[in-house]
C-alpha cells in the first residue's frame, strides 16, 4: 500500500495500470501481486529466509543508510546468500558504496 507521495515524476500511467486507488492509498493490483513476494523479516538475522532458493531480484532501497558498519557487513552477507549469482540487487544511490 502506497500513498500519493510515494510516486515521483510526471508520468503516472504506470500507477493507473498497476495500482488501484482506494481513498488516499494506492494498492498494488492483483495481477502484479501474484508475482511479488512481500516478506517482513530481520536482515540482521543470519538465518533470515535460510530455507528459500536464491532470488533473481532483490530490492533493498534506503535500508543500509541507517545501519552501522557491522550491521552493513552482516546484511551484505545475508543478501549475498539470498541473491542468485546471476541475480540483480537494487539499492538506493546513496548505498552503492556500502554494498561492495
Amino acid at each position: 500500500v502506497y500513498r500519493q507521495n510515494s510516486f515521483r515524476g510526471n508520468d503516472f500511467a504506470f500507477r493507473e495500470r498497476y495500482f488501484t486507488q482506494i481513498k488516499d492509498e494506492y494498492h498494488l493490483c492483483n495481477s502484479v501481486k501474484q508475482f511479488v513476494n512481500f516478506i517482513h523479516g530481520n536482515l540482521l538475522d543470519p538465518y533470515f529466509l535460510i530455507d528459500r532458493l536464491p532470488y533473481d531480484v532483490i530490492f533493498c532501497r534506503n535500508v543500509l543508510i541507517y545501519f552501522d558498519p557491522l550491521a552493513i557487513e552482516k546484511t551484505n552477507q545475508v543478501l549475498d546468500r539470498l541473491l542468485d549469482k546471476k541475480g540483480l540487487l537494487f539499492v538506493g544511490h546513496s548505498e552503492t558504496g556500502q554494498i561492495l
